[in-house]
């Protein structure tokens, strides 16, 4: 078979493909947003808000009037053409499809004034929030939960207008940049703060109040539906004003509510409400020690440091490896230093626990480090 006969057997498969694909994916008629312009009209946009910050020089030549002028209308006209796609497969009158795109842009246009003046709360919370900000000049450069805050109140007035793909589009486009997931039909209040904001879910039917703070890895979502789209109505928790959730936490259900000015703790798990002003949080996790007993030709050796719950110090954990096998810390090692001085101050008025059997027992595998030197001393006293 030759190149030419190659290409056009497989050409006409993948062109099969298409004609019974479940989704549209070829016509002449069927045309689709284009992602590379809505990224662009959301780098505008920021523009437009953040002009100082992101505009460049050009703020400097021209007047601030002038300025969000002309940008204002290349959004228009980047937004009109791609509502018009968007609407244009489930719109067939033309004069119709006109109208609505019209009236959308219009609508979002007018309400852009009303975001800047949330966004700049946004801005006010994030830095009152995070007491490692430097400057909310530093807060609008650089933090992520701002910047998906920021394209979540955009992709949102497009939602509520009824556009479809475009405010999955941008906020996807967040979610990639950010690792912050904001569904862009949830809804949330004013003087919103994500602090490092890694792994934060917010589901479509979310409901958030004013001044709620949410820390990396927070899940607000909903309960796996077994019967998919289904489902319908509210499947996402309520989060009251000034609520605060720490990170890990996963909260789920649309009938779940957590009422205003409670204080959600890390890693919990709450399908239930919590009624307002309360402090939910999981139980503490019990500290297991593990001692190795050492055996001849073996070297004890320091695994990690853990918190006796009794005692509140540091406890090193402990395990037997042959001696020519582990790294020797330097001499002036900072953490050879930190090993001897908890040995000395913290292992001394403690009582070594007993031996755990390696079924129940759990152990840290941190870089081992050798105590060197008194090994015998502290085999035979139990301590450096």
């Amino acid at each position: 078979m030759t190149q030419k006969s190659l290409l056009h057997a497989v050409a006409a498969q993948i062109a099969n493909g298409y004609e019974t694909a479940e989704v549209p994916m070829y016509s002449e008629q069927l045309r689709m947003p284009d992602r590379k312009v809505i990224i662009k009209i959301i780098e505008n946009l920021q523009k437009v808000f953040f002009p100082a910050y992101f505009a460049g020089g050009t703020v400097s030549h021209v007047s601030a009037e002038t300025f969000a002028e002309f940008l204002l209308g290349e959004i228009y006209t980047d937004l009109r053409e791609q509502v018009h796609l968007a609407f244009s497969n489930t719109i067939a009158d033309e004069s119709e499809l006109r109208e609505r795109t019209n009236a959308v842009c219009d609508r979002f246009l007018c309400r852009l004034p009303q975001i800047q003046t949330i966004l700049m709360k946004d801005v006010t919370a994030n830095f009152d929030g995070d007491p490692a900000a430097g400057s909310k000049e530093e807060v609008i450069f650089s933090y992520p939960g701002l910047y998906a805050i920021f394209v979540y109140r955009v992709a949102h007035e497009l939602y509520e207008s009824g556009v479809p793909l475009i405010p999955r589009i941008m906020s996807e486009y967040a979610h990639g940049a950010t690792g912050i997931d904001i569904n862009p039909g949830a809804q949330i209040g004013e003087y919103f703060f994500i602090d490092h904001g890694t792994g934060i879910v917010v589901g479509e039917t979310t409901v958030i109040g004013d001044h709620v703070k949410l820390y990396q890895g927070v899940t607000l979502g909903a309960l796996s539906p077994r019967h998919g789209h289904a489902v319908t109505g509210k499947r996402h928790p309520t989060v009251g004003d000034n609520a605060t959730i720490y990170s890990g936490a996963s909260i789920l259900g649309g009938k779940t509510v957590i009422g205003a000015n409670s204080v959600i703790g890390g890693n919990s798990f709450i399908t239930e409400s919590i009624a307002p002003n309360t402090k939910a949080s999981t139980e503490t996790p019990r500290m297991i020690f593990r001692v190795a007993k050492p055996q001849p030709g073996r070297s004890a050796v320091f695994f990690a440091y853990a918190v006796s719950r009794a005692h509140k110090m540091p406890m090193p954990m402990l395990s037997a490896a042959p001696a020519s096998t582990m790294p020797m810390p330097t001499r002036h090692s900072t953490i050879t230093t930190a090993v001897r001085i908890c040995l000395r101050e913290a292992m001394a008025p403690m009582v070594r626990p007993s031996p755990i059997s390696a079924d129940t027992a759990s152990t840290s595998h941190a870089p081992p480090f050798i105590c060197r030197g008194r090994q015998r001393s502290w085999l035979r006293r139990g301590r450096c």
